[in-house]
């Protein structure tokens, strides 16, 4: 389907534990793309949230480590995760920029490295793909459906690292989307924090970032908002009753993963979609959704 596409896939620890419906249908739909993934073998955790606050060459080292892999596969690296992502970006930035870390980070994973193997993020790899000739894949039109796309702090910053024209107001996801039919909602909080680091420290300042958030998307118009980073997803989710208490008003939309949505119209069995896994499934709005047409039909 257009160019052939091929790479080292770098899951993160995320997409093997609290995430796993957006592994399984990633890559479901990297299959129904023509996508090829080649998966790093004894991948480690790229050192993201605390790694890189207790020390920085051993979080570069973390992140190298998965870098050297995939660069011995001769593929470039795709992983599903915005702070895996980030993580992978700075490594490559200080190893060019830092001689001696360069040295230490060697040393540390047996391998020396130069900091130029090339890394996507999920929208990098899909935004290859021509919308118009995988349009034959959907077998569940989305027509309709009002979805926010949320992006989160990490995929498009810092925007000199990951190249983002639009790193305020990105439309990537959108785009993407829109080969499954959904009506994209255009809304002022994309790319705000979320606040997942505070889900422990600081709950009422989370709820107030996540209602702002919540608030936005549904006042114009989402019946859905959809995400591609694990952390994100959780916080929009789980932290909806502090999101309401901030708000004054009950407040109460499902967040899914963007890969979700896609697999589901493209055909994916339930478990494959993981709709079952999400703690508000959008499965009973979808499902309003097909009766309308059915009707309409």
């Amino acid at each position: 389907m257009g160019e052939e596409l091929r790479f080292a896939y770098y899951p993160g620890c995320s997409a093997h534990s609290t995430s796993k419906e957006y592994e399984t249908s990633f890559r479901y739909v990297c299959e129904k793309l023509g996508i090829t993934l080649v998966d790093i073998e004894n991948w480690v955790c790229c050192g993201a949230s605390a790694g890189h606050f207790y020390d920085i060459g051993f979080s570069v080292a973390l992140a190298c480590d998965t870098l050297v892999k995939a660069r011995d596969i001769g593929l470039p690296l795709i992983t599903v995760c915005p702070a895996c992502y980030n993580r992978l970006l700075h490594a490559n930035y200080l190893i060019k920029e830092d001689g001696e870390l360069a040295k230490r980070v060697a040393d540390t994973i047996g391998s020396e490295y130069d900091g130029q193997h090339e890394v996507y993020n999920i929208l990098d790899a899909f935004s290859k793909i021509d919308i118009e000739e995988a349009k034959p894949i959907v077998e569940r039109p989305l027509d309709g459906l009002k979805v926010a796309c949320y992006y989160g702090c990490l995929f498009t910053r810092p925007p000199k690292m990951t190249n983002f024209k639009r790193y305020e107001d990105p439309l990537v996801m959108e785009n993407i989307l829109s080969l499954t039919g959904v009506d994209p909602v255009d809304y002022n909080h994309k790319v705000n924090c979320c606040g997942g680091s505070l889900s422990l420290s600081n709950t009422e300042v989370l709820g107030k970032l996540v209602g702002e958030i919540l608030d936005d998307a549904i006042r114009n118009g989402a019946e859905v908002i959809a995400t591609a980073c694990p952390l994100c997803q959780s916080t929009l989710e789980l932290r909806q009753n502090e999101a309401s208490k901030y708000l004054g008003r009950k407040i109460r939309v499902p967040i899914t993963y963007f890969t979700q949505l896609m697999a589901y119209s493209f055909g994916a069995d339930k478990k494959t979609v993981g709709f079952g896994r999400n703690w508000i499934s959008p499965a009973s709005i979808i499902n309003d959704l097909e009766k309308r047409e059915v009707k309409a039909g």
